[in-house]
């Protein structure tokens, strides 16, 4: 990706993440294994957070340093999957998670995952051009979502008039790096990926952000880039 056009982008630590996964026992008590979707980093047991694959026990040690982002506050999560980023928001001390996925079979799983926690936690079906004030939350997390936007046909403008609207503090994102990701490759064949107008787009709505690194559960070819942006006070 070429960064100058996002010079104000602050790059700290660009190597993949390999921070150790803490022991502790989720506040998520309840939940069933069975209908959580069969994917490799969202496979965990919703009782205690514990991973039940490599992936996923990589991806619980890139996401732990951000967690403490979340406690006390209202968090959205911005394509829920298998609902391993709610449930770690719970554990870390969210005062509420709100869940979202345009699928739903991860809507589904993921509210299986919180069923016990009713009064903190609201898992919706919902596309993100439906999202707006009502979903307005402390922090959003964008994981993962970004390049499937692109791939259907949504400019990086509207997606930044989305992410602004529902994003009151900090926005969590993790997207991919360039048009190489094989995934990207893919998928998006007749659509030219591109992160920086997003970024860009970000920058220009007052948010400050900042490249924490590299996801380290996918390949290092895959190159996933994490990203903190906290509007400007």
């Amino acid at each position: 990706m070429d960064c100058g056009s996002v010079l104000l982008v602050r790059m700290t630590n660009l190597q993949p993440f390999r921070g150790q996964s803490r022991q502790t026992t989720s506040v998520v008590q309840t939940g069933d294994m069975s209908k959580q979707p069969h994917c490799a980093y969202q496979l965990f047991d919703p009782n205690t957070l514990r991973p039940l694959s490599s992936e996923t026990a990589l991806r619980i040690a890139d996401l732990e340093p951000i967690m403490g982002l979340v406690a006390g506050r209202t968090v959205l999560d911005i394509g829920c999957n298998g609902g391993l980023v709610s449930a770690m928001s719970v554990r870390a001390g969210a005062r509420r998670v709100l869940a979202t996925d345009v699928d739903q079979t991860f809507v589904d799983a993921t509210r299986s995952i919180l069923v016990a926690c009713p009064d903190s936690t609201e898992v919706r079906h919902l596309a993100f051009d439906q999202l707006g004030e009502r979903e307005r939350s402390d922090v959003t997390f964008f994981l993962e979502v970004y390049h499937w936007l692109v791939q259907q046909g949504m400019s990086p403008e509207a997606v930044v008039d989305i992410l602004d609207s529902v994003t009151a503090e900090t926005l969590v994102l993790e997207a991919p790096w360039d048009h190489s990701d094989p995934s990207v490759t893919a998928s998006l064949t007749n659509v030219h990926y591109e992160l920086p107008p997003l970024l860009k787009g970000l920058l220009e709505r007052g948010f400050r952000v900042e490249l924490r690194g590299f996801a380290s559960y996918f390949p290092v070819e895959y190159r996933r880039g994490l990203f903190v942006c906290t509007r400007n006070r």
